[in-house]
């Protein structure tokens, strides 16, 4: 019985050294085969945008065939907040935008079950931005004001798309970017009834040339 035990330790260590390099890998990589699947969709929550500072975007990606994507992200935008408050000068001033990003990804890893792994994109970022001022003076008197910037940007990325367990996504990619910031000098200070009684200078100035983008985005794919 002890000769037959050993006799059969010693095939196994045997076949195990004889062993292909073909083998080999194919054990080392089954499980992380076995959990990546292919899929064709995915909905992304993106948490940072470069050009469309504290704005909230979801994006959708569809694959078109093995390696290429197209991808549509819509950016929203609202916040207010008072000022003043001395029973002189009060009022109150709000933010709103929003925005579109369409892209197109080239996954550049052969047979790597994308959307997933390294990736070159290009992508068109529109977002436009609403500036709005109440004040009231002692006598209640209201006056408003409000400026609209417009935000464009050409652009190109490299990133990576992590797949976890094969639905679950992590989105990073970053690059250089062509951006045109449009936004008025001043904008005017108004009554109800339409009267200019004061001209501001704009939180914001028109300007253009190349800047950095950076994207973070976590998501699902199915």
């Amino acid at each position: 019985m002890k000769k037959i035990i050993l006799n059969s330790l010693l095939l196994i260590q045997v076949l195990s050294l004889n062993a292909t390099g073909k083998d080999k890998l194919t054990l080392l990589n089954k499980n992380p085969d076995d959990e990546i699947k292919d899929v064709h969709n995915i909905i992304k929550l993106n948490l940072g945008q470069t050009g469309n500072v504290g704005a909230f975007g979801m994006f959708y990606e569809r694959m078109l065939n093995k390696n290429v994507s197209a991808s549509i992200g819509i950016f929203g935008k609202y916040n207010s907040a008072s000022i003043g408050g001395n029973g002189f000068l009060s009022g109150s001033e709000k933010t709103s935008g929003f925005g579109f990003m369409p892209e197109v990804r080239y996954y550049a890893i052969p047979n790597y079950h994308a959307p997933r792994g390294l990736y070159l994109g290009a992508f068109y970022n529109y977002f436009s931005e609403k500036y709005e001022v109440k004040n009231y003076d002692f006598n209640n008197d209201e006056t408003n004001g409000s400026i609209t910037t417009n935000y464009t940007a050409f652009g190109a990325k490299i990133g990576w798309m992590f797949r976890i367990k094969s639905a679950f996504v992590i989105d990073l990619g970053f690059g250089p970017a062509f951006e045109t910031v449009d936004s008025p000098s001043f904008y005017d200070i108004k009554l109800n009834n339409g009267t200019v009684i004061d001209k501001r200078r704009a939180p914001n100035s028109t300007s253009s040339g190349l800047t950095g983008v950076f994207s973070f985005s976590l998501g699902y794919a199915f």
